[in-house]
């Protein structure tokens, strides 16, 4: 062990080496535990990004499938009008012929 005077002061060389050693310790562990953060800070960052985009991908998937649905429901109802008109045609038809029909008869029961 090797000590040095300094006036009133009495200092252990080999201490201050091993202060000086333990706070170099300290400091590389605070540094390793910072680079330890910044790569999990990162990775968490980019899950983040990654899950963002399938996000997005997941919400325009399924506007695409609301409007895919809403555009076959406006052509089911175009279906269902056009069929509509076609029952009130053959309807009318239906009518003008029992009309003419009841003609006809009242006529041949008239004669």
């Amino acid at each position: 062990v090797s000590t040095q005077s300094t006036g009133d002061t009495v200092v252990n060389n080999d201490s201050m080496i091993s202060d000086d050693n333990y706070k170099y310790e300290a400091a590389m562990d605070i540094h390793n535990k910072a680079d330890m953060f910044a790569e999990q800070l990162q990775l968490l960052r980019r899950a983040v990004a990654q899950q963002e985009v399938l996000s997005g991908s997941r919400e325009n998937s399924l506007r695409a499938e609301i409007q895919q649905l809403k555009d076959k429901i406006r052509r089911k109802k175009q279906l269902i009008a056009k069929s509509q008109l076609k029952f009130d045609d053959w309807k009318k038809r239906i009518e003008a012929v029992e009309e003419t029909a009841v003609k006809s008869y009242a006529n041949y029961e008239g004669s």
